[in-house]
């Protein structure tokens, strides 16, 4: 209540200690504000005070007490705007009201109750003279709206019509209102009304806007998914190619392994024939020592040694230039292997951007809006056709 109401003079200190004077009055926690002022503009000294202050003073036989209590509402409409707890918010209101009614029960005499919604826009002109009346005021301060929002009037409004009619609330309500002064009507007052209208006018736009921005988001993050469906095509296809290369690659490393091996066998038979020259040629001096006959025969054995060695010389250049042309092929293999795989990693570094950027990150709690209204979307053209 305190969030609409406005008195439209300074806050005056309240009096702290035990009251002094019979035009002190007390008040129970959950009398706003802007309730305080009032009665303080009326030349009143108000002590806010707990159960257990009011029965130590009851108890002291001070006179009678004038009280105000209230209803949660103040409390409970911020709770509504906050989401809060309000059952917890009532059942310790009820609590609090009980033990007032306890104390009330036994010094009906020394305490008289009064309803601060006497000084709120919901009562009427007559229920605040008779409040005056009551405290031997000749009038109390205009008590007008203020400048809250819409939504916070219609939060204000929402808890008081709750509160006035909970089934938990009516018997401990039914009896505090029974013995204390209170108004004699619950109608709204219309003052509320046009506050009321601009707030749902409001939460309408607000609900429309949230619409229109719901499916930009929708539309985007189904680009998002056409993008993030297209590279992983993308990247399904690099990495099928890779692995086709690397299959390639691999049998000509077992083909170069071959190779390798039969120049490695050769190159064995060269030394053999190598070995196989230089006894031929030991033999030949030998022969030399011996004369010209064995001469002949020396010169027969080099010539046959000399093609031998020749024809394997030959082999050899051949197995060289064959290993040079597979060692060509291989490195011209290993950079295409190279270039795919760079490939893969801009892809997968494009991935990683997608899923880490500001707007995949922004965009995730209203993904998990859009999943939250998708059943209320679902569940509306049914209500409408029950209807």
């Amino acid at each position: 209540m305190n969030q609409i109401l406005d008195t439209g003079k300074p806050v005056q200190s309240m009096q702290t200690g035990p009251s002094q004077s019979a035009s002190t009055v007390l008040v129970t926690e959950d009398v706003p504000g802007l309730v305080l002022q009032a009665l303080l503009g009326a030349g009143l000294g108000v002590e806010r005070i707990d159960t257990e202050q009011l029965r130590e003073r009851l108890e002291g036989g001070t006179g009678q007490i004038s009280l105000f209590w209230d209803i949660p509402s103040e409390t409970v409409a911020t709770a509504l705007q906050n989401d809060g707890q309000t059952v917890e918010i009532i059942a310790d209101w009820l609590d609090r009201m009980r033990g007032l009614l306890s104390l009330l029960r036994r010094h009906r005499r020394g305490l008289k109750l009064f309803d601060a919604r006497l000084i709120s826009p919901q009562a009427e002109p007559s229920d605040r003279e008779r409040l005056a009346s009551a405290l031997g005021l000749a009038r109390l301060p205009e008590v007008q709206l203020g400048e809250a929002g819409p939504g916070d009037t219609v939060s204000q409004m929402l808890a008081v019509l709750a509160l006035s009619r909970l089934d938990m609330l009516r018997d401990c309500l039914d009896e505090l209102e029974a013995n204390s002064l209170t108004f004699g009507t619950d109608a709204l007052a219309t003052s509320w009304l046009e506050p009321a209208a601009k707030g749902l006018q409001r939460i309408r736009r607000l609900s429309l806007d949230l619409k229109d921005k719901t499916e930009q988001d929708d539309r985007a993050l189904a680009a998002a998914k056409a993008d993030c469906v297209r590279l992983s095509a993308e990247l399904a296809t690099t990495v099928s190619s890779a692995e086709t290369h690397a299959q390639e690659i691999s049998l000509l490393r077992d083909e170069l392994g071959v190779q390798l091996t039969e120049i490695a066998r050769r190159e064995k038979e060269i030394s053999l024939l190598r070995d196989q020259l230089g006894v031929q040629l030991a033999e030949i001096a030998r022969r030399e020592e011996d004369g010209l006959r064995k001469e002949e025969l020396r010169d027969k054995a080099a010539y046959e040694s000399e093609r031998a060695l020749s024809r394997a010389l030959t082999d050899l250049r051949r197995e060289a230039r064959e290993r040079n042309s597979l060692q060509t092929r291989l490195q011209e293999t290993e950079a295409r292997l190279a270039s795919v795989e760079a490939e893969r990693n801009i892809l997968s570094q494009q991935m990683t951007e997608i899923y880490e950027s500001r707007s995949w990150r922004i965009t995730k709690p209203l993904r998990q809006v859009r999943l939250l209204v998708a059943p209320i979307r679902e569940a509306e053209p049914s209500s409408q056709a029950d209807s």
